[in-house]
């Protein structure tokens, strides 16, 4: 049977099928010439570190100040560990966790844009036993197995405040079903001042006030600091090394005026120290959320004490990297004069997520050039965010540019680098950091929209042969003078030895929905031997370049892992397909962002007719659509409520045929409409 059927992508309705192709526009540089002449100033810098020693196979830093952390932002915990292997291949000493407290909301099938803000608003104080993240015993699982690697996990917790109810002016009411005693003393549990109005210039206020009409925890009474460390010791136990608190600067310290400090984060650091030490663990790494400043007149030493903190003041500075002071502020750290309790980032989950989405429509390319700048430097530990798009459903990935060869080049340049002292300048467009006398990293200031020719002066680097870890182009040093070509990422990091390939793992569908089985063609490069398991069975090897795989499973979801080498060189790839019923008569549209809290509408147009509504059956993340009375026919499934406007201008589907770029004879498997990232 022909079939004529098309979808698109509907924000938090349908993952469509079909594949757009589009382009984006960015900026050139002002003056792409690389012209060198003149007088260059050179800073020299002594390096920072607090331990300065590696761990595991992939010699990353062992003190996560020290490093670089993946902010794994919304994946499960199993989503991390599948790709643990990459994470350390990529130079990352930690991973980051979203919240992993139980939230407000028991949902497990929602997209991210509706979902992430409720992990940051948590009912209890212990770790969800099944939420977005997973269960408990995954992330000991998580923890178990980033030891072999040497990578350390941090975990998000919020101690400031929990959950409110749909008013946003009380309390969730599900904090009386997973914390009882705390839904029984909310009168000393909690701070009875209401207003969510702060003056960020009173300590009492930033501290005792409600956050976004959030509750605010007593944070001096004595049971909720117990419940605080009872969380922190939760965490230790199942492998935890690290952890990050949110709105740390909401929370008192007591190095705080009379009438607004206590000593909670004496008594609960204090008191996961003292665990560590009686458990011969070793202590964890702490760093709290200050966003600009503590706020109050209070000074970032009040924290740092205790803590390291985000250093916002210094991501911000280096943000705009057009800056001709750009190589002398690069040690102007805000929080710490030597960075070494600073976290530093190009962007976070709340420049990227929250309303103003300060950095949502900044290109990756340019985020990769800013964070490439502050790897550069030792001293601070440096976040990089995995950013979501705007299909990703809660617990995966979103993009990949978080292993790209650029940014893998520079952690692991930083890694390698952490000890040596640098010299750094600014010339024309281009920042250049030389690490002694054999390595560099150089960062184009503006986008390229093509490779560059360039010209730096080089004031420590030998003169010699040097590989671009990134690209593994050859350049030569003559006389102190780098010429070359630097590629349109923008980012050159040079050492004197030839970079090892790195295995690339490609399929032809990232994910799918099929009935009985489906086949999935995989292709690699650089790679000297490759094999895969279905569902953690048993290893099969690939030879050559290229093989077709017949997924099919017993159960509901089949995973395909497809590990590469190329030497000592390792990648590793996890793909999950979803087996669903068939139903005569009916499409299955698979992949729905939001099951949780919406219905779904099905327009459906069969040929020669105008368009119209039908309601459809969700089972899981699958919508079935009934398609018995034509066999021509395009659909279109959305949530309802959605606005369907500016969708829906024609009812025609050869006209629909024609924006969707498909053609009269297209046909789908098996009446299968697949999950594609539109």
């Amino acid at each position: 049977m022909k079939k004529f059927l098309s979808v698109f992508s509907l924000g938090l309705g349908l993952m469509a099928l079909v594949s757009c192709n589009g382009g984006t526009s960015t900026p050139t540089p002002d003056n792409p010439s690389g012209n060198s002449e003149g007088k260059v100033t050179y800073y020299d810098n002594v390096a920072k570190y607090t331990d300065g020693t590696y761990v595991g196979d992939y010699n990353l830093c062992n003190s996560i100040q020290d490093g670089a952390i993946l902010h794994c932002w919304n994946w499960s915990y199993n989503t991390i560990k599948a790709n643990l292997a990459t994470i350390a291949a990529s130079g990352y000493s930690a991973v980051q966790t979203s919240p992993v407290q139980q939230s407000k909301s028991s949902a497990k099938g929602g997209a991210w844009g509706t979902e992430w803000y409720k992990l940051y608003q948590p009912v209890a104080f212990s770790i969800a036993e099944d939420s977005y993240l997973g269960t408990k015993e995954e992330l000991q699982s998580l923890c178990t197995e980033a030891k072999k690697y040497g990578i350390k996990v941090v975990v998000d917790v919020v101690l400031n405040h929990m959950g409110n109810d749909s008013t946003g002016k009380g309390y969730a009411e599900a904090i009386e079903t997973y914390s009882p005693d705390v839904w029984a003393h909310l009168d000393t549990y909690f701070h009875q001042e209401k207003s969510s109005s702060i003056d960020y210039g009173n300590a009492y206020q930033i501290t005792h006030y409600m956050l976004s009409n959030l509750p605010d925890l007593n944070t001096a009474n004595e049971t909720v600091q117990s419940y605080a460390l009872d969380l922190l010791k939760e965490c230790i136990d199942a492998g935890v090394s690290g952890f990050r608190f949110d709105a740390a600067k909401h929370i008192e310290t007591d190095l705080d005026a009379e009438g607004t400090k206590s000593d909670f984060w004496k008594n609960v650091l204090g008191g996961a120290n003292q665990y560590c030490q009686e458990h011969s663990i070793t202590a964890p790494y702490y760093y709290g959320e200050i966003l600009d400043s503590p706020g109050g007149n209070r000074p970032f030493s009040n924290y740092t004490r205790y803590m390291s903190v985000t250093d916002t003041g210094y991501s911000d500075k280096i943000f705009n990297l057009s800056k001709s002071s750009l190589a002398s502020e690069i040690t102007a750290f805000k929080a710490a004069p030597d960075g070494l309790k600073s976290v530093v980032w190009a962007e976070s989950h709340d420049t990227y997520a929250n309303a103003n989405g300060a950095t949502k429509n900044v290109s990756q390319e340019r985020l990769n050039r800013i964070y490439a700048v502050e790897m550069s430097h030792s001293g601070a530990a440096a976040l990089y965010f995995a950013r979501p798009n705007d299909t990703t459903p809660m617990g995966k990935i979103g993009t990949n540019a978080w292993k790209s060869d650029e940014i893998s080049a520079v952690n692991n340049f930083h890694n390698k680098h952490l000890k040596d002292n640098e010299k750094v300048s600014v010339q024309g467009e281009y920042y250049v950091c030389e690490k002694n006398t054999n390595a560099a990293m150089i960062v184009s200031l503006f986008t390229l929209s093509s490779a560059q020719q360039m010209s730096v002066k080089l004031g420590a680097l030998a003169d010699g042969t040097y590989y671009d870890q990134v690209t593994g182009n050859q350049y030569e040093v003559k006389n102190g003078v780098l010429s070359g070509e630097i590629s349109t990422t923008g980012i050159m990091v040079l050492e004197t030895q030839k970079p090892p390939l790195k295995p690339t793992i490609t399929v032809n569908k990232e994910v799918g929905y099929f009935y009985e089985s489906m086949s999935v063609t995989v292709n690699l490069k650089n790679v000297t031997e490759a094999s895969y398991t279905l569902n953690n069975g048993t290893s099969v090897s690939i030879s050559g370049n290229s093989a077709t795989i017949e997924i099919t499973t017993t159960g509901n979801t089949c995973e395909l892992e497809i590990t590469a080498k190329n030497g000592t060189v390792e990648a590793s790839e996890t793909y999950t397909y979803h087996k669903i019923e068939k139903r005569t008569g009916y499409a299955a549209i698979g992949g729905l962002l939001d099951t949780a809290g919406l219905d779904y509408y099905a327009w459906v147009w069969y040929e020669g007719q105008n368009g119209h509504l039908e309601e459809v059956s969700v089972v899981g993340d699958v919508a079935y659509v009934n398609t018995a009375r034509g066999d021509h026919y395009l659909i279109v499934c959305y949530a309802k409520g959605k606005d369907m406007s500016k969708y829906l201008s024609t009812n025609n589907s050869n006209d629909w045929d024609a924006k969707m770029g498909q053609t009269d004879n297209y046909t789908l498997d098996e009446n299968v409409i697949e999950i594609s990232s539109v």
